[in-house]
């Protein structure tokens, strides 16, 4: 349940489109377990998304709980810098 918050965390900050394919390459896991990403992503109520007109399966997320704006977005505005990498976890 985590990794799929990260993931869409990830796809919150950047407001793009994604696939499993592309989801699993930004996160080096396999596109299977992308997949179930974005499948719970799809049905959970707390995640608002927004599907491709293309037949690509891609999703944005356009929000989680009704934030629109991704974890880090709102950490660098309260603390008006990007917290340092050393501070960030980048594990999933």
């Amino acid at each position: 349940m985590s990794s799929t918050i990260k993931a869409a965390e990830k796809m919150l900050q950047t407001q793009q489109f994604y696939n499993s394919l592309a989801l699993a390459k930004v996160f080096g896991v396999s596109t299977n377990r992308a997949a179930t990403w974005l499948k719970n992503i799809k049905e959970q109520e707390s995640y608002q998304t927004l599907e491709s007109k293309d037949q690509s399966g891609s999703i944005k997320v356009l929000s989680i709980n009704g934030r629109k704006a991704s974890i880090e977005d709102l950490q660098t505005r309260a603390l008006l810098f990007k917290r340092p990498s050393i501070i960030t976890s980048t594990q999933i």
